[in-house]
């Protein structure tokens, strides 16, 4: 196997003791600049991974170990550039932050969607494209955005004002970003890159999380490889978070 100049991480994320849901897990998949994969897809619980590990350089080795990458990729993978998306939220809204120190919102809301409690900015924006994002508030997601942002804050990503979590490392610029395969399954160049892992790999028989980690590991490539095509915020959202998915996606009337 030819050494990739960068890797890109999906990461569908399970709750903390997902070890013991037979239908949602942490899953991982890892591809070269090229949407190829690298080593083989793995499903499981990754919590004691992420306690064990010492630092980032030292989880991304479990993660070679754990997709079975061979000994000359996995040598190379804490040295080189690594864009990691992320299935889960990354972020509260900071209306829930402002309640939590005590001020209520003033702004007044009848709509679940439209709700600053239980959705971020980025989520609502997605609601007014047709969308139907899920609340780490409402819908049962807290232990997943919490062991997301668990791991980031141990190996000391700093979050960005554009939503992207950033860590220097081995001369290194490693990105973590938040995706949603939902909306990703929209759009037709991620599915090409999907047609592509069909031709290489038994795909459709992947899981659903593997599949889920599939589409976060190409919003990664996407992000690096051809930022134009991708969604920014337009104001600062460093408390909240972002959720990356293509332009073309949220191009459609809005609901609102």
């Amino acid at each position: 196997m030819t050494i990739p100049q960068a890797c890109y991480i999906g990461w569908d994320v399970g709750a903390w003791n997902c070890e013991k849901n037979a239908n949602s897990r942490d899953a991982l998949v890892v591809l070269n600049p090229q949407g190829e994969l690298v080593g083989k897809p793995w499903r499981g619980n990754l919590r004691d991974t992420i306690a064990a590990a010492v630092s980032y350089a030292d989880w991304l080795l479990t993660v070679a170990k754990l997709c079975q990458f061979d000994d000359a990729t996995k040598g190379a993978f804490t040295k080189q550039n690594v864009v990691m998306a992320i299935d889960t939220p990354l972020g509260f809204s900071k209306g829930l932050l402002q309640l939590l120190q005590g001020e209520a919102v003033t702004t007044p809301f009848t709509a679940s969607c439209d709700n600053p409690y239980l959705y971020r900015y980025t989520e609502r924006e997605l609601f007014a494209h047709g969308f139907s994002p899920l609340s780490a508030v409402k819908d049962m997601i807290g232990s997943q955005a919490t062991k997301g942002l668990h791991l980031l804050r141990k190996f000391g990503f700093t979050p960005s004002s554009s939503g992207v979590w950033l860590l220097h490392l081995n001369n290194c610029q490693h990105h973590a970003l938040e995706s949603y395969p939902t909306v990703l399954k929209t759009y037709a160049l991620v599915t090409q890159y999907i047609e592509q892992l069909r031709s290489q790999t038994r795909f459709n028989t992947w899981h659903q999380d593997i599949q889920d980690a599939a589409y976060c590991a190409i919003a990664a490539l996407l992000y690096q490889q051809q930022p134009n095509t991708i969604a920014t915020p337009t104001k600062d959202v460093t408390t909240e978070g972002w959720i990356y998915v293509p332009k073309e996606c949220l191009t459609g009337i809005r609901k609102r």
